[in-house]
């Protein structure tokens, strides 16, 4: 072990071997002779600082300044391996040199005191970083090339961040702030524990067909925007996604979300929420192209959504409109298992393709309390056996069809005691002579007994032979 602790500093122009460790605690360590550390020998620089030229092939370096202070020749990155472990646990703030152009952390970056400022500086982390203090990113290129977990109870402000082909991250139980892009083009695996991410700047995520960023808690900051994008996307039909197994929030004042297309094939993408006891809250202009709802439990929404492609249910997820909150939908409503709790609230059909109702896989039909079609184009039909307990409202001139390509009755208007389903009048701008198909009206009756009924129908034409098809009738017509 090698100490400094002179003011005036120590001048040395001979040859060191460091076996174990290297104090620099005031003063400089100054001269020509070089300093060769050994395999796992420890840096510590407290108030001092060095100028001589030091090298290493693996080793570990702490601040521990009570002065700021500006890296100096103790950070060794040359070669890109050397550095192992390095920590920051000062009481003021070390800044990494304005002469280094980039640093390599191939150990843990741990902040436990002080503050560490990268000083714009690109940096390689493959190992974990433990974040508890704070760690100032701003400008810097953060790219992940190993294996990290994310701990620490500090939030991690990282500007932007990159994923190289074959490394992992884990935001473990962490909060990380985002201010700047990710890119995970490139591959790796992106896991999101049971952390909480804060865009709070200009972010675009980056990702490809095969990749899918995991998020748990999922949070837009107020004037702050998310882009999710797309680079060498192919056909329409794999979409790229991101994955939230937590609370999705993004209803704060001037937050921005947009599912954007990839410009060069027209892909857009998908987000799926496949955790347990999920949320949904954004705001009016926010929408997401493709929404899918995987897994188990409930994702509750809390403002109401807009989904301008495909939403599907899949697996034993209960999507609850919460307080009788709207859904706006632009293409399909699909269910692959699922259910929906619809509460009272309206569900509005408003693109301009083809739109269905459609079961992919499993069985029963779906409730539905008030269903909205109001198309700029594209017809609307209705695939699988769906339950309506209010109103169905057509408001544009849209072809609907009620009973599919089965021709059978999918549609069925219930009845109770309280309350009786209809089909609300068709005018203008809709047209009557667009809407076909079967569909079955309940009338709910109290049991009482031998009664005298009066029986009518809403419809043109209706043939007595119809009633007994339906209800016990005796004698003739």
């Amino acid at each position: 072990t090698l100490e400094i602790n002179r003011p005036v500093g120590v001048t040395n122009t001979t040859s060191v071997v460091i076996a174990t460790a290297l104090n620099i605690l005031s003063g400089t360590y100054q001269g020509s002779g070089s300093v060769t550390l050994n395999s796992g020998a420890t840096i510590t620089r407290a108030d001092g600082a060095v100028t001589k030229t030091i090298t290493a092939t693996s080793y570990n370096l702490v601040y521990t300044s009570t002065a700021a202070i500006f890296t100096g020749s103790e950070l060794i990155v040359s070669p890109a391996t050397a550095l192992n472990n390095l920590t920051i646990n000062s009481s003021n703030t070390v800044t990494l040199n304005a002469s280094l152009t980039s640093v390599t952390i191939n150990g843990s970056l741990i902040l436990s005191a002080g503050q560490f400022s990268s000083n714009s500086k690109a940096i390689i982390l493959r190992g974990n970083v433990i974040s508890n203090a704070t760690g100032g990113f701003t400008g810097s290129l953060v790219t992940f090339g190993g294996t990290t977990a994310i701990s620490g109870v500090v939030p991690l402000v990282l500007d932007d961040v990159q994923l190289s082909s074959g490394s992992t991250i884990n935001l473990g139980s962490s909060t990380v702030n985002f201010t700047g892009d990710i890119d995970t083009d490139n591959g790796g695996t992106w896991l999101a524990g049971t952390s909480t991410v804060n865009f709070a700047g200009s972010t675009t995520i980056v990702i490809n067909e095969t990749n899918t960023p995991r998020f748990n808690h999922l949070n837009i900051e107020s004037s702050s925007t998310l882009i999710i994008t797309c680079s060498s996307c192919g056909s329409d039909g794999n979409r790229p996604t991101i994955e939230v197994a937590g609370d999705w929030n993004s209803n704060n004042t001037s937050a921005v979300f947009t599912p954007a297309p990839d410009i060069a094939s027209n892909v857009v993408t998908k987000v799926t929420f496949a955790g347990t006891t999920q949320s949904i809250s954004t705001l009016p202009p926010h929408s997401f192209w493709d929404l899918t709802l995987a897994g188990s439990g409930t994702v509750t929404l809390f403002q109401a959504l807009s989904v301008a492609n495909d939403i599907e249910l899949s697996g034993t997820k209960t999507l609850s409109t919460g307080s009788n909150l709207a859904i706006n939908i632009g293409d399909d409503f699909l269910f692959s298992g699922g259910a929906l709790t619809a509460n009272q609230s309206t569900i509005t059909f408003n693109g301009t393709s083809n739109h269905d109702i459609d079961r992919l896989s499993g069985s029963g039909a779906v409730s539905f309390y008030n269903i909205t079609v109001n198309k700029a184009g594209g017809a609307f039909t209705v695939a699988t056996d769906i339950n309506l307990a209010s109103t169905f409202t057509i408001s544009s001139a849209t072809s609907v069809d009620f009973d599919g390509p089965s021709g059978t009755d999918l549609l069925t208007l219930i009845s109770t005691s309280t309350q009786t389903a209809s089909i609300a009048p068709i005018v203008s701008p809709a047209d009557p002579t667009l809407v076909t198909g079967n569909i079955t009206a309940q009338r709910y009756m109290d049991g009482e007994g031998k009664i005298f009924r009066y029986i009518s129908t809403p419809v043109l034409n209706p043939q007595a032979q119809d009633l007994q098809g339906e209800i016990p009738v005796t004698g003739s017509f």
